[in-house]
């Protein structure tokens, strides 16, 4: 069993990645194309119908989708202060009644976000703007996001809570625990030696 839950944590590692550089990707295209927006109305006077709106449906997308790469990564926003001074028993089991929490919190954004999806393909809902785009098709890739992240978190817990069971609370720290100081450096210093490495790629080419 163990086995198998690596293998899919491994698996989550990659899906991860897609998804952070694919939700980059779309901020970054938003970006352009509302500074794009934004000067083509200041020198002459022409606007991109749908900027603002596109640049919605990426915001929402990275959002959910952000999720699974928070998780993986170990990067959502932790108040340590008192975390730091506990057992790392008692550590443990605290990251594994919080990744619970948050799970038993986004079924119930997950349950919502699939009765807005619901609704718009009942109603053939239509946004209101020049694109006139069907919500459901944002709303849908918004709420698959929502629906990997439960996925993945629960393979999260699944391993984490065999781990407690077998005393292993090194695995239980590299799953779920908060990154030390010198943990969020060598991350820092891996996406730095990519960003070089693909800037080194370039300029050979």
């Amino acid at each position: 069993m163990e086995a198998a839950l690596d293998r899919l944590i491994g698996y989550s590692f990659v899906l991860a990645r897609l998804s952070g550089w694919i939700c980059g990707l779309l901020l970054t295209v938003s970006a352009a194309l509302i500074g794009l927006d934004i000067l083509l109305r200041q020198t002459i006077v022409v606007t991109i119908g749908g900027a603002n709106e596109l640049a919605g449906y990426a915001l929402a997308t990275s959002s959910s989708w952000g999720c699974t790469v928070a998780l993986v990564h170990r990067m959502h926003v932790r108040i340590d202060s008192v975390y730091t001074h506990m057992s790392p028993r008692i550590r443990a089991f605290l990251d594994i009644t919080g990744l619970a929490a948050f799970i038993y919190f986004m079924l119930f954004v997950t349950f919502y976000a699939y009765k807005v999806v619901e609704q718009s393909i009942d109603s053939n809902a239509h946004s209101i703007s020049a694109l006139g785009a069907p919500l459901a098709l944002p709303q849908g890739v918004w709420f698959a996001g929502f629906v990997v992240f439960l996925l993945v978190a629960s393979i999260f817990l699944l391993r984490a809570i065999v781990a407690f069971a077998k005393g292993d609370l090194r695995r239980i720290r590299e799953l779920l625990g908060a990154r030390s100081v010198e943990e969020e450096m060598e991350f820092e210093k891996e996406s730095l030696g990519l960003a070089t490495h693909g800037a080194a790629a370039r300029t050979d080419r």
